[in-house]
């Protein structure tokens, strides 16, 4: 398990949050704005549950752009790289 989280889970994470500021950073830059490019998909109004006492709020929601797929997969491939080491 901590193998999988060291080697998978971790590099996917580094990935969606370095895609995520590379589109966010060049979504302004004309010749650069096709890494912004992507999908939002999801719950667009969240499951409300009011228990009077408790509020239980569910939703989902995904934002797929073109530098995350990019990032997550340089990073898959960095990480069985080092792995191999």
């Amino acid at each position: 398990m901590m193998k999988f989280i060291k080697y998978t889970a971790f590099p996917v994470l580094c990935g969606i949050v370095i895609g995520m500021m590379i589109a966010h950073f060049t979504q302004d830059i004309s010749a650069l704005s096709w890494l912004s490019f992507g999908l939002r998909f999801g719950t667009e109004n969240p499951f409300v549950l009011d228990l009077g006492l408790l509020d239980f709020t569910l939703g989902i929601g995904v934002n797929l752009n073109v530098a995350t797929v990019i990032c997550i997969t340089l990073s898959l491939i960095i990480a069985k790289y080092i792995n191999k080491r």
